[in-house]
């Protein structure tokens, strides 16, 4: 760290290699600052994208704080918003309090000051607010490590008292955190897409997430079910409490709200017991699913035959004699008829009918609507017409693309 000119900053030496090092570059933290007073520095991947960020501790014009410079992997940092601290950091320990896989804080002081602190990172070098803790006099060297077995980081902090007579201290703190257990949370009906639309639906799998299974909820959709709750903090730091469509132990569903702004989020999940998970997940523009009614891939969708006036619904499936859902072949009509498949999915409304194309066993289809389904919410429709070349085709493959992006490919018999 310099305290001189330039001032208030901390010098990067890059190596050589060799044993030599780089001209000093600095980076100037935030306020003026004539000279640090106190400061302290940690080293770790503050954001999970495998690169070496700085923590760094200090006080200057606007008190204590700390700031990640967020490292590019080419020796330069960007810099990340500020925290306050009440704390003046001596020392910083990186490390993952509450098994949310985001690094946190845990800062010591010094001074005879008998607390330390922690701040939660929000997993982007950015922090929550502070906590101090009781941690005995002058808490400066401070270790973490699972003292107890419980897969939980504790804590060791020596301290120090002046006296008469001076003599050290050790307080050994053990992890009162809820352990956040990782869920997987991805499309309703396209686990395989890059993220999550707004106003969709999405599902999460995991252990825990209930204490009961209630069953599918109805209309309007609740936020909490058997005391089960989720929310989804978006990358422009907003909290959304996500309705609630299905409920159980391993396998919550819920819908998307409209507002989550699109990038890297946070989706929460908390038991009716209290047990927390969490994932991060991408909100996505589109991210198209289209529901199947089977293992095989059978389209979730209803074929609408028109000939002349007359309008025939025809199942894509039927109930065989073990009670499972198979293919049932859907008639294309004859002259004039025309058949229309509407499929059911989630996350392309916002590409709407012109961003949508779907091609049933490799060929163009005309799409006359893509959007919202309009009576369950975050339910997509995509109306098609079948090409009529399609008749005694069997089996095809129907693919929906959203703005460029593909959709899960399903299928449908047609005889």
């Amino acid at each position: 760290m310099s305290t001189t000119s330039p001032p208030g900053g901390i010098y990067i030496l890059l190596g050589h290699g060799n044993g030599t090092f780089s001209t000093p570059t600095n980076i100037v933290l935030p306020g003026a600052i004539p000279g640090i007073t106190s400061g302290a520095l940690g080293i770790g991947d503050m954001n999970g994208d495998g690169k070496l960020d700085l923590v760094v501790a200090f006080q200057g014009a606007n008190g204590n704080q700390v700031v990640t410079l967020l490292g590019k992997g080419d020796g330069t940092f960007q810099m990340a918003t500020p925290a306050n601290t009440l704390t003046s950091a001596q020392s910083i320990v990186i490390v993952d309090l509450n098994g949310d896989g985001k690094p946190d804080l845990v800062l010591g002081d010094c001074c005879q000051l008998a607390e330390a602190s922690y701040l939660i990172g929000n997993g982007d070098g950015t922090f929550q607010a502070e906590v101090q803790f009781p941690s005995g006099p002058s808490p400066y060297p401070i270790a973490a490590a699972d003292f107890t077995g419980t897969g939980k980081p504790d804590l060791a902090i020596a301290g120090s008292i002046v006296g008469p007579p001076a003599r050290g201290t050790l307080a050994v703190l053990f992890n009162g955190f809820s352990t956040t257990e990782t869920v997987a949370v991805v499309s309703a009906a396209n686990p395989a897409a890059v993220g999550i639309a707004p106003d969709s639906l999405a599902g999460a799998f995991g252990a825990d997430l209930a204490t009961s299974t209630p069953g599918s909820t109805s209309l309007p959709l609740p936020v909490t079910d058997a005391g089960t709750s989720v929310s989804i903090l978006d990358a422009g730091g907003k909290t959304s409490a996500a309705p609630l469509v299905y409920v159980s132990p391993g396998q919550v569903n819920f819908y998307v709200p409209p507002s989550v702004a699109d990038g890297s989020a946070t989706v929460a999940i908390t038991s009716g017991d209290g047990t927390p998970s969490a994932a991060t997940v991408q909100i996505a523009p589109v991210a198209p699913g289209v529901f199947e009614l089977n293992s095989a891939g059978l389209a979730a969708a209803d074929v609408y035959l028109y000939s002349g006036r007359a309008v025939t619904l025809e199942n894509v499936y039927s109930v065989n004699s073990a009670g499972a859902l198979v293919a049932n072949p859907i008639s294309l009509g004859s002259g004039t008829s025309q058949a229309y498949l509407v499929l059911y999915g989630t996350g392309f409304e916002a590409a709407g009918t012109a961003g949508v194309t779907v091609t049933v066993g490799g060929v163009a289809a005309s799409v006359a609507y893509a959007g919202p389904q309009g009576t369950f919410t975050g339910l997509d429709q995509a109306n098609v017409l079948l090409p009529p070349s399609m008749a005694g085709k069997g089996n095809v493959a129907v693919q929906l693309t959203a703005n460029g992006i593909a959709a899960n490919p399903v299928n449908i018999t047609i005889q």
